[in-house]
């Protein structure tokens, strides 16, 4: 299945069009879309917050990597197990086009082909480096996941 930026944009997945929180879960193929509740995910100045426990690809239990894209937060995260997380920035280094597809193991950026790897390394495509690493912190009593935004 290929997408192209031009079908997102008409589909209204912009970032600037998409829905407060928009979330790609993996599996073997393209993922479908799912909706994680708007309240899973809290967006300040300085820092975004994830409330784990209302992801719903997370519930499944399942063994291995899971990642999902938070299209609005430009955020990427994969989580490795239960309790541990890698937070990546979900804006392609290629373009600015918005990493938008997970395709188990790889991201994908539809604008142009650029593909990552879950721990934001650069596998192919144009992309010139692999996606930018944010700093997180994970509450497991809480089930938070705390990144910290990048100053532009």
């Amino acid at each position: 299945m290929s997408v192209h930026r031009r079908d997102l944009l008409r589909a209204g997945f912009g970032l600037v069009a998409c829905p407060i929180v928009m979330a790609c879960a993996v599996s073997d193929t393209l993922s479908p879309e799912a909706k994680a509740p708007d309240d899973a995910v809290l967006q300040r100045d300085d820092f975004i917050e994830v409330d784990t426990a209302r992801v719903p690809q997370w519930r499944t239990g399942e063994a291995g990597e899971t990642a999902v894209i938070f299209l609005a937060a430009q955020l990427i995260v994969v989580r490795r197990t239960p309790s541990s997380f890698i937070a990546l920035s979900a804006v392609c280094p290629h373009a600015g086009c918005g990493v938008s597809a997970v395709q188990a193991p790889r991201l994908l950026c539809p604008c142009h082909g650029s593909e990552f790897d879950f721990a934001g390394n650069r596998l192919a495509g144009p992309a010139p480096t692999g996606l930018t690493v944010l700093e997180s912190s994970f509450d497991a009593v809480t089930q938070r996941l705390r990144v910290i935004r990048r100053s532009s």
